[in-house]
Formats: C-alpha cells, sequence, structure tokens
C-alpha cells in the first residue's frame, strides 16, 4: 500500500455503532491542532522521527514504537519534531460513546502514550485497515 492519507466517503456507515472516520499509512505528519471531536477516538503510531503531543498541559514525546490514544473530547496539539515525524493513524467514529462505554473497553477516558510490545503487528493492522479501506 502506498504512503498515503485515506478518508472514506460516508453513506450506511454513519448508521453503524462504530466505523473508520479516516486512516493514515506513513502520513509525514503535520502539526494538527485537535479542539473537539465529541465521537472520535485517534490512535497514532509513530514509525519513524518523533512527534510531541501537548495534552492538558503536558508535553508527551512521541518516539518510534509509542503509540498516542486520544479520547473523544479531548484537546490536544500534535507537531512533528524539528527532524520529522512519520506515524500511522486511525479516526474511529463512535457515534453514541459514553465515558463509561470508554472504560468499558479499557480505553479509558483519558489521553495515553503506549509502547506496545510489537508495534510491527500495529503497523499491520494498520496497513490492513486502509488495505480495506482502500480496495473498493
Amino acid at each position: 500500500m502506498g504512503k498515503k492519507n485515506y478518508f472514506p466517503k460516508y453513506g450506511i456507515e454513519t448508521n453503524l455503532p462504530v466505523y473508520v472516520y479516516g486512516v493514515g499509512i506513513g502520513h509525514d505528519q503535520e502539526t494538527i491542532a485537535r479542539i473537539n471531536y465529541p465521537h472520535c477516538i485517534q490512535l497514532h503510531l509513530t514509525v519513524n522521527g518523533c512527534g510531541i503531543a501537548m495534552i492538558d498541559g503536558k508535553r508527551h514525546m512521541l518516539p518510534p514504537g509509542t503509540m498516542l490514544y486520544t479520547p473523544p473530547v479531548k484537546w490536544q496539539i500534535i507537531r512533528p519534531t524539528p527532524s520529522g515525524w512519520i506515524d500511522n493513524w486511525i479516526c474511529i467514529d463512535i457515534p453514541d460513546v459514553r465515558e463509561k462505554d470508554l472504560a468499558a473497553l479499557s480505553l479509558g477516558t483519558e489521553p495515553k502514550v503506549l509502547r506496545p510490545e510489537n508495534p510491527g503487528e500495529f503497523a499491520k493492522l494498520y496497513e490492513s485497515v486502509g488495505r480495506s479501506l482502500t480496495s473498493n
């Protein structure tokens, strides 16, 4: 799969309890100020370089192999370091999400920086989602 971002066209998917709002594979991440996506969960996986996330006034470094989880309605700024930041990202829309639902999914209601044991497996999942969305 090529390195790109994909935002699918929406139709009946918006009636589903969960759907993918967008996905990026090998994205040369720019600075983004996320103000309020009330139903969107974001997951960023650093592939190369390093990102910086400012969440609730705290600075989090995102070196290769780390993931950033952001629940709905959390304000954040993400930006690359001067050397650049290549990441895989996905936005998952859950239209009827409530805080108790996030807790039940074990994702939580607060942003988290995670270091998965095998980030390569997560990279494969991003690529699989991207292929599925762009296949037809």
